[in-house]
């Protein structure tokens, strides 16, 4: 009253009050303050919000309900992620190491018309991961330094030989004012990429695609760089250029259709442009090609010193299907695979064994730590789902310095069908050295053992 403020002053209350009808109800209580002749007075709105009140349990009611739902969405993809994964390992694993043997034309061309199948499956698990991933805004971008020359080359390498089978030509280039060494998302770089020129590739009967690298703009600490994708293909008339990058979208939707395909490549490629901040946008006319673009920033880095003499790395072996891999440092290094599913272990042996390591495999995490507790090992490969034992806690035993075992130091990396967001974090966290996801990439996998392997055999 005398200065005409107050702790309710200027606030809305949420209270209880009765109705005159002997009903408990919502309400709200706004008070202000005003000055009549000299005199502060307070002024007060009553609101029924009975009503707003049952908007507000309704929508969060539902919200529970939709949250709820999206966990179990996100478990059944994770669980069909992984009873996926297992499987189109041993596929495309054995064809692998069919490919590596010898095998006439006949034979030569069956099986890589199996690892094409399987690998074009396993893409379309991918997108479907990745689009539950956006959509449910989990999708990470992973910022690494590397070298967008190399990167250009083994993404072209696969696309120019399918671009040949279809008697089409296939060229990448990299403007000279484009730097090479720079920071960003490699991996999702590379998959619009892939998408785009996968794309051409398909839909290009004769002629050519070509990628093109080009410089926009930069400055002293990032550069924005602009990858452009022309093909002679079928072209997109104008009308249906605007709906190109919405989900399940496609230009041709008819049942005689000749292109396969979900309609999420070019969404997911929009998502991902526009997470590393970038553009994304086609130039096209039915029947005279098209060309889809799309501009990324990406930091500078200092060029790395250059190797001093010794320092070269060994020479890649050649495997017998003529597909070339970098060289195990650690030849006849001893590995442990754990993994239950006996396809997937004749996979993992058979591509250690040609890496010139020794490698024996057990069944559950339970059989892990037996092993370990007698027999001296450097590195163990380790699937996270399992009977009896899982992975997770197969490592964390392993890593308990009270545990049996003889080295709760040894590297573990993990080897599993379980590609979700949040899944490498739970392997770190349970203590394990490396992650690779299913199906297994022979160069993903010696990278990482020529990264975890010891330098020197400690076993005599």
């Amino acid at each position: 009253m005398r200065s005409g403020n107050g702790p309710a002053i200027g606030k809305t209350l949420e209270l209880h009050a009765r109705h005159r009808d002997g009903r408990e109800i919502a309400v709200s209580l706004s008070l202000s303050s005003v000055s009549l002749h000299g005199k502060w007075h307070a002024v007060g709105i009553l609101s029924d919000i009975t009503e707003r009140k049952q908007k507000d349990d309704d929508l969060r009611a539902a919200m529970k309900v939709a949250d709820a739902a999206n966990v179990a969405k996100g478990e059944f993809l994770a669980n069909m992620s992984h009873e996926i994964r297992t499987p189109m390992n041993g596929v495309i694993g054995m064809t692998g190491l069919l490919l590596d043997t010898e095998l006439n034309a006949s034979q030569r061309r069956y099986a890589e018309a199996i690892r094409s199948s399987g690998e074009s499956l396993l893409a379309l698990v991918n997108d479907i991961l990745d689009f539950s991933k956006i959509e449910a805004g989990k999708l990470e971008l992973e910022l690494l330094d590397f070298n967008l020359h190399d990167l250009l080359e083994s993404f072209a390498a696969p696309l120019a030989m399918r671009a040949r089978s279809k008697g089409i030509e296939f060229n990448c280039a990299l403007e000279p004012n484009v730097p090479s060494l720079v920071r960003g998302a490699p991996g999702r770089l590379r998959q619009v990429l892939t998408n785009l020129a996968g794309n051409a590739v398909k839909f290009t009967a004769q002629g050519r695609v070509s990628v093109r690298v080009s410089l926009v703009s930069e400055t002293a600490a990032a550069s924005v760089i602009r990858f452009s994708v022309q093909d002679t293909g079928i072209g997109i008339p104008r009308e249906q250029q605007e709906m190109l990058f919405e989900k399940f979208s496609q230009a041709d939707t008819s049942t005689t259709r000749r292109h396969g395909g979900t309609g999420l490549g070019l969404a997911i490629s929009k998502r991902l442009t526009e997470l590393m901040a970038g553009e994304i946008g086609v130039n096209s006319q039915a029947g005279a090609g098209s060309e889809f673009w799309f501009t990324v920033p990406m930091g500078k880095i200092a060029p790395p010193k250059s190797l001093t003499q010794g320092s070269a790395k060994p020479a890649a072996p050649a495997s017998p299907a003529g597909v070339a891999f970098p060289a195990v440092r650690r030849q006849g290094a001893r590995i442990l695979v754990a993994e239950d599913n006996v396809v997937n272990q004749e996979v993992a042996l058979g591509i250690l064994h040609k890496l010139g390591l020794r490698a024996e495999a057990v069944a559950d995490g339970g059989e892990v730590i037996e092993v370990l507790r007698n027999m001296p090992y450097e590195l163990v490969l380790m699937d996270v789902q399992m009977p009896e034992m899982d992975g997770l806690e197969a490592t964390r035993i392993i890593r308990d310095p009270q545990s049996p075992v003889l080295d709760h130091q040894i590297p573990i990396v993990a080897m599993t069908a379980h590609a979700m967001l949040g899944d490498r974090e739970h392997c770190l966290q349970a203590g394990m050295n490396d992650y690779l996801a299913k199906p297994i990439d022979p160069r993903a996998l010696i990278e990482a053992l020529n990264k975890w392997l010891p330098p020197e055999d400690p076993m005599p």
